[in-house]
């Protein structure tokens, strides 16, 4: 019986040995951070003339806006946030004969996500944002505009092994908009 107790207090005390190694191990990743700027504008004129000779100028304008920016960092071995976001924005313009037509369109999405752990026990947290709004006006028009907001949150732990059940809770995403 005394060396049943002991076969076991080995066998526990390697399982502990590997959860302790596996989860605090060193593990490569790396970091990296990366912006990205791509403005646009794009500016047309054209005129018509009908069979009576009358004249109509249109003008038209777009500008464009893009950023994007990403951060992975190690903040321990084995704990690492990746996060980031994009931003798109359009601006167009429309003007003929004294009226105007203008519309204004932003969409942003932003996330960040943090993990922990090692192949054997591991957990992370999610989080996603999405907007967009929308205007548009005009000469003579009363400005029209919308918005939508999403926020998405998320989690999950996972033990791995090959001597036990694997286990993989995760928690539903919560929404709210």
């Amino acid at each position: 019986m005394h060396g049943h107790r002991a076969h076991r207090a080995v066998r526990q005390g390697a399982a502990l040995a590997t959860v302790l190694a596996t989860a605090f191990g060193s593990v490569a990743r790396a970091d990296g951070f990366s912006l990205q700027l791509n403005p646009g504008y794009f500016g047309s004129r054209s005129t018509t003339t009908d069979e009576t000779g009358h004249e109509s100028t249109t003008d038209s304008t777009v500008i464009t806006q893009r950023y994007r920016l990403s951060l992975d960092k190690t903040l321990y071995p084995t704990l690492t946030l990746s996060a980031g976001g994009a931003l798109d924005w359009s601006m167009l313009s429309n003007r003929e004969a004294g009226l105007t037509r203008d519309s204004d369109n932003k969409r942003w999405n932003g996330y960040a996500r943090l993990r922990a752990g090692s192949s054997f026990l591991a957990w992370a947290l999610d989080y996603d944002h999405q907007e967009q709004e929308s205007s548009s006006s005009g000469t003579g028009v009363p400005e029209v505009s919308s918005a939508l907001m999403r926020d998405t949150y998320g989690g999950s732990v996972s033990w791995n092994t090959s001597d036990l059940p694997v286990a993989r809770p995760a928690v539903e995403p919560l929404r709210r908009a």
